[in-house]
């Protein structure tokens, strides 16, 4: 496992990056007590995986195959997204505000 210490850097924008490898299994493990990733894929860049540190969701850029397996998967919150839809928070349309739950 690579750390930290021995990671490359990525600047995007204002925000630093570090640049690790490691297998898909470790992705669930590594980050349980830090952020999580905030850009992942595998080598053959079949599928990334993209967390904004300011929102709320994770969006994975994929074939229409991965992307169905995904939203099919009944342990996974998932709702396919065109490039067009809105990510702010008030676009949230299967976890609504609470000031707007019935």
């Amino acid at each position: 496992m690579t750390s930290a210490e021995n990671a490359g850097l990525l600047q995007a924008g204002n925000m630093g990056m570090f640049l690790l490898t490691d297998s898909i299994t470790a992705a669930g493990s590594r980050f349980r007590n830090l952020l999580s990733p905030n850009l992942w894929w595998p080598d053959d860049r079949a599928w990334c995986v993209a967390t904004d540190v300011d929102l709320m969701a994770s969006y994975v850029g994929a074939s229409t195959e991965c992307v169905h397996a995904i939203t099919n998967c009944s342990e996974l919150e998932a709702l396919e997204v065109s490039a067009t839809m809105s990510v702010q928070w008030d676009s949230d349309t299967i976890n609504p505000r609470p000031d707007e739950r019935s």
